[in-house]
């Protein structure tokens, strides 16, 4: 284990910005040194905060009154607590504490070709959706579709399906033939 952390590694171990990195220092609950211009923290500084202060999971409980749960506003905190990635809602194993996006959809925001094996992009406004929650089941079928996206530009979309199959177990007496 390195002795010292650089500010973006222990910005990522607590979920944190610079600037609550920062306010964690002016508080004089996190050690701050520099060496030739750059920041860093002391790697056990820096675990002895995070074990002191865990993230804490969003409890669907604390949207519940009379029995209703508000679940629009669970899921709302969830996200920004980055318990769930705020493109496509995929649960973030690691969460950071913070707004989060998954790796699958990190290239959503890329300039280039998507592959998503869940969501559309379009090209003009960048919006996603989902072809199961909407009136484009077709695009689930092999091959090419257009679409049109709300903002009014008309696409052309590939579809590539692939199969996998799955096989009894062996049995107890198979022999393996050459």
């Amino acid at each position: 284990m390195k002795p010292f952390l650089s500010d973006k590694e222990a910005g990522e171990i607590l979920g944190l910005d610079d600037e609550s990195l920062r306010g964690l220092v002016r508080d004089g609950l996190l050690r701050q040194f520099r060496d030739a211009g750059k920041l860093f923290y002391k790697t056990e500084d820096v675990q002895g905060y995070r074990k002191e202060h865990p993230f804490q999971l969003i409890d669907c409980r604390d949207f519940t009154t009379n029995g209703e749960t508000d679940w629009k506003a669970f899921q709302k905190s969830r996200t920004e607590n980055g318990e769930q990635c705020h493109h496509c809602d995929a649960p973030i194993p690691h969460f950071t504490g913070k707004l989060t996006i998954c790796p699958d959809c990190e290239d959503i925001v890329k300039p280039e070709e998507l592959c998503h094996s869940d969501l559309v992009r379009c090209p003009k406004c960048c919006k996603t959706f989902n072809p199961g929650e909407s009136d484009y089941h077709d695009l689930y079928e092999d091959g090419e579709h257009q679409f049109r996206c709300e903002c009014g530009h008309v696409s052309e979309i590939c579809t590539h399906v692939s199969f996998s199959f799955i096989s009894p177990p062996l049995l107890a007496n198979a022999t393996r033939q050459e």
